[in-house]
């Protein structure tokens, strides 16, 4: 059964006003937006506007014509809701952390702390199996750093099975590292977790815990 044109008439009337009223907001908020967020915003502008229509529709003679109305209304709702599951799904194994994590880690490897430092928030809190207690701030991490700056050389390592989890505007990094041929000994295994904080449209660490990866093994992990 094909959309009456009286349907299709409104259906573009919502698609205008729909885009009419998204535009605004993104002008409002002055805010860069991925693609992804462009694509929810507006499927949820379609989806409010679908709705007031079925508020009106009754005054409008339309009551034969809610059924398809709703339908619409539902898609666009599911839409909008299916393409944020899918982006966090695909998004948190491309995530930008991740690639912020590797680079800082090429340059320690060789001896650079700085990698780690520039992308560290003035608040950040570090922990690592050779301190007795934790560093608070920027200002000892820098110390810290600055100690061992040059002492590290591991000219093959690796990030494993690194995993994010967001949730606002934090994103908690996840893996194991493997360092080989290095300073410290022929391999070295540990466990990280950093959580990194959105600032604006950067991420910085503000917290890092090291530990030694143990020997038990996980059933069913990686």
């Amino acid at each position: 059964m094909g959309i009456p044109e009286v349907v299709q008439m409104l259906w573009l009337d919502v698609l205008v006003k729909a885009f009419s009223s998204f535009k605004d907001v993104k002008q409002q908020d002055r805010l860069p937006l991925a693609a992804h967020d462009v694509q929810r915003g507006f499927y949820r502008a379609v989806a409010v506007n679908l709705m007031t229509r079925l508020r009106i529709a009754p005054r409008y003679r339309m009551r034969q014509y809610r059924p398809h109305l709703c339908v619409l209304a539902t898609t666009c709702t599911v839409r909008q809701t299916d393409g944020f599951v899918s982006r966090r799904n695909h998004d948190m194994q491309h995530h930008p952390v991740i690639d912020l994590e590797k680079a800082a880690l090429a340059r320690w490897c060789n001896g650079d702390p700085d990698g780690f430092l520039e992308i560290s928030a003035r608040d950040v809190v570090y922990f690592d199996p050779f301190l007795c207690a934790r560093l608070d701030g920027f200002d000892q991490l820098k110390a810290y750093y600055d100690g061992l700056r040059g002492q590290i050389n591991a000219p093959r390592h690796e990030m494993i099975a690194p995993h994010v989890q967001e949730v606002g505007d934090a994103a908690v990094l996840t893996f194991r590292f493997v360092s080989r041929s290095g300073s410290e000994a022929a391999e070295m295994r540990w466990n990280c977790t950093e959580v990194y904080r959105r600032q604006g449209e950067t991420w910085r660490i503000i917290q890092t815990h090291w530990s030694f990866t143990g020997t038990q093994p996980v059933p069913g992990g990686n």
